[in-house]
C-alpha cells in the first residue's frame, strides 16, 4: 500500500498527502538524491497500454519549460501489492491555489488580470508543442508570494485516459464545472477547450460565483451546451464592458466563436488594465458596491517577511487540521489548539484571518468531543464563525464548514439534552435531518466528495429521509455516498448489502424503477449459491425486484 515513509522510485520519499484528485493522490516528498521538496503523484493504472501512454505522454510534458508551468522532474512505475503504479514527480510550489484564494476572498481585479494573463503564458507554450491541458480550474493554478502563477497538472487528465468524453463507463475526463461544451459532446478538442475553462475561472475571480452551478452532471452539462454564460458586470457592477466582452467570448459555445488562442486572449486582458484602457464605469478595484469579502490573498504587494511568516503559521495550522481529524483522541491535544490559538492572536491580531482559522480548529474540536459547558461553549463557537466572515474567511472554506458542522451537531446533542421525546423516534429524526440539510448546498459545493465531514453530514441526512419517507431525497444522497458493488475490492459486508437495499428501496419508492431494479440486480451477483441457503435479507431482494418489475411493466404499458 502506498503510504507516508515509502520512498518511490528509490529516491523519492512520501511525506504526507496534499490532496486527492483525477489522476490519484498528491505527495509532498522529499528526493533523497538531489536533497529537495518535490510533489509526487501517483496512480493505478489499469493495463499495460495505459502505462505505455502514460510515460509516453508524461514525456513529453517534461520537456515543457516555462516560468508559468510546474516543471516535470521524473516520472516512473512501480509494482504495489500486485497493480502497477504510476508516478509523476513535479516541483513543488509554495503558495496558495485560486480555489484556496477563492474561499477566503474577492481579489482585486487588476490582482486577478494579472494571474489570468500568466495562465495565458502558460497555455500559450503547452499549445505550441500540442499539449492540451483539459482541467484548468482554480485547484490547479497556485500563486506564489510574490504573485507568480504556476498552473499544474498539464496533461495529467489527457494522459491518464486519453479520451475526451464520456466513457463506456460514464467517466468523464475533467472538472465539470468548468468543461467545454465540445467536451461533453464526446468530439475531439484543441487549446480552445482549455480557454472556455478560463473563461469559467475569470467568472469566479471577477464575481465569486461560478459561470455555471448545475447540482449534478446532467444540469452542467445543460448549462454549458445550451445556457447563456453569466454577465460578469452584473454581478459585481463597476467591471469594464470589455471583461463582459472577453468572458462572452472565451464562454461561446462553438470553439470557432472564442479566441484564437491563448495569446490573443492574454492580449485582451492586458488591454483590461493597460495605460491605454477606457472605460465610463467605475474603477474595476472600487466597483460600486462593496467586494464580498477582504482579500488577504498571495500578491505582488505582500511583504515576503509577512509572507513567510504566516507561511510557517499556516503550515502549522495544517498539521494541527490533520490531527484533529485523524487523531481526535490524541491526548492534550485540546491544550495544544488553545495555546496555539494565543500564540496567533499575539503575533497577527485577535481578528487576523489566520487566527480566527486557528480558532474556529479548536472551539470546532471542542464542541465535537464535548468538552466543556455546551452552554458557554456554543455562543463562542457562534461568535467565532462570525468573526471569521468578517475576517474574509469564505463560507465555503474547509474550516468554517467543519465548524457549522461541529456546530449542528453539538446544538443537536444540546437541544435533545433532558428531554425525552427528542432522544429517538420521528421527532429526532426529523429534528437533525433539517439541521443537517441546510448544510448541504455548502459542504457539497465545497468540500470534495471523499471528505469524512461531508459524508457523514450527507449519510446522517440521508438515513433520516429514509426513516421519515422522504425517498427521494435518500436515494439521491445515497448515488452519491455509495460506490458501485462491482467497483468493490472485496465482496461487500452485511452491513453495506443493507445499505445497497434500502438505497434501492427508496429509489424504487420514489419512482426511479429502472434504477431500484439495476441495484437489487447488482446485489444477487453476491448471493451465496449454497443448497437450500436461505435468508430473510434475500427474501426482501426478491420480493422488492418483484414488485418493481411488476410496476416497471405496469408504467410501459
Amino acid at each position: 500500500m502506498v503510504e507516508a515513509g515509502c520512498v518511490v522510485g528509490g529516491r523519492y520519499r512520501l511525506e504526507n498527502p496534499l490532496g486527492s484528485g483525477g489522476f490519484g493522490t498528491a505527495w509532498r516528498a522529499y528526493d533523497l538524491r538531489i536533497e529537495r521538496v518535490v510533489v509526487v503523484k501517483t496512480g493505478a493504472a489499469e493495463t499495460g497500454e495505459a502505462v505505455r501512454r502514460f510515460l509516453r505522454e508524461a514525456h513529453l510534458a517534461g520537456a515543457l519549460t516555462h516560468p508559468n508551468v510546474a516543471v516535470v522532474h521524473d516520472v516512473g512505475e512501480f509494482t504495489d501489492g500486485g497493480r502497477t503504479v504510476v508516478y509523476l514527480v513535479m516541483e513543488y510550489v509554495d503558495g496558495t491555489d485560486l480555489a484556496g484564494v477563492l474561499a477566503r476572498c474577492l481579489p482585486g481585479f487588476a490582482e486577478s488580470v494579472g494571474w489570468a494573463r500568466q495562465i495565458c503564458a502558460a497555455l500559450a507554450a503547452a499549445h505550441d508543442v500540442g499539449i492540451v491541458h483539459r482541467d484548468i480550474k482554480p485547484a490547479n493554478v497556485m500563486v506564489t508570494g510574490a504573485g507568480v502563477v504556476k498552473v499544474l497538472d498539464f496533461g495529467i487528465a489527457m494522459r491518464w485516459n486519453g479520451q475526451t468524453s464520456l466513457t463506456a463507463t460514464g467517466f468523464v475526463v475533467g472538472s465539470l464545472p468548468y468543461m467545454a461544451p465540445e467536451r461533453w459532446r464526446g468530439v475531439g478538442v484543441d487549446g480552445r477547450a482549455d480557454l472556455y475553462a478560463l473563461g469559467c475561472v475569470l467568472v469566479e475571480l471577477w464575481t465569486g460565483r461560478p459561470a455555471f452551478s448545475g447540482r449534478d452532471a446532467v444540469e452542467l452539462l445543460t448549462q454549458h451546451v445550451s445556457v447563456a454564460p453569466p454577465i460578469p458586470s452584473v454581478l459585481r457592477p463597476g467591471l469594464p464592458p470589455a471583461a463582459d466582452r472577453i468572458v462572452a467570448d472565451l464562454l461561446a459555445k462553438d470553439p470557432a466563436d472564442r479566441p484564437a488562442d491563448a495569446r490573443e486572449t492574454e492580449r485582451r486582458l492586458a488591454a483590461l488594465v493597460g495605460p491605454g484602457s477606457t472605460s465610463a464605469s467605475p474603477a474595476p478595484d472600487t466597483p460600486t458596491e462593496p467586494r464580498p469579502r477582504p482579500c488577504n490573498g498571495p500578491g505582488p504587494s505582500a511583504s515576503p517577511t509577512v509572507t513567510d511568516d504566516r507561511a510557517q503559521v499556516r503550515s502549522q495550522l495544517a498539521e494541527f487540521t490533520t490531527l484533529v481529524q485523524e487523531r481526535p483522541n490524541m491526548r492534550g491535544i485540546e491544550k495544544r489548539l488553545q495555546a496555539f490559538v494565543a500564540e496567533c492572536a499575539q503575533r497577527f491580531g485577535p481578528r487576523d484571518p489566520v487566527t480566527v482559522t486557528a480558532e474556529l480548529l479548536h472551539l470546532g474540536y471542542v464542541v465535537r468531543r464535548g468538552l466543556g459547558d455546551p452552554g458557554t461553549v456554543l455562543p463562542q463557537l457562534a461568535a467565532a464563525l462570525e468573526r471569521a466572515a468578517a475576517a474574509g474567511l469564505g463560507p465555503l472554506d474547509p474550516t468554517m464548514l467543519y465548524a457549522r458542522v461541529d456546530q449542528a451537531y453539538g446544538g443537536l446533542r444540546e437541544f435533545r439534552r433532558g428531554r425525552e421525546r427528542y432522544r429517538k423516534g420521528t421527532t429526532a429524526r426529523r429534528a437533525r435531518r433539517d439541521a443537517l440539510a441546510s448544510l448541504l448546498p455548502d459542504l457539497l459545493r465545497g468540500l470534495p466528495a471523499s471528505d469524512p465531514r461531508r459524508w457523514e453530514v450527507c449519510s446522517d441526512v440521508a438515513a433520516d429521509s429514509y426513516a421519515l419517507k422522504d425517498y427521494a431525497q435518500a436515494a439521491s444522497l445515497w448515488d452519491g455516498l455509495l460506490p458501485p458493488l462491482h467497483t468493490l475490492s472485496a465482496p461487500p459486508t452485511p452491513e453495506y448489502r443493507e445499505a445497497v437495499l434500502r438505497h434501492a428501496h427508496a429509489a424504487g419508492e420514489a419512482g426511479r424503477l429502472e434504477r431500484a431494479l439495476d441495484l437489487l440486480t447488482e446485489l444477487t451477483l453476491f448471493r451465496p449459491v449454497e443448497s437450500g441457503y436461505t435468508d430473510l435479507f434475500w427474501e426482501e431482494v426478491e420480493r422488492l425486484r418483484s414488485r418493481y418489475e411488476r410496476l416497471a411493466g405496469q408504467r410501459g404499458t
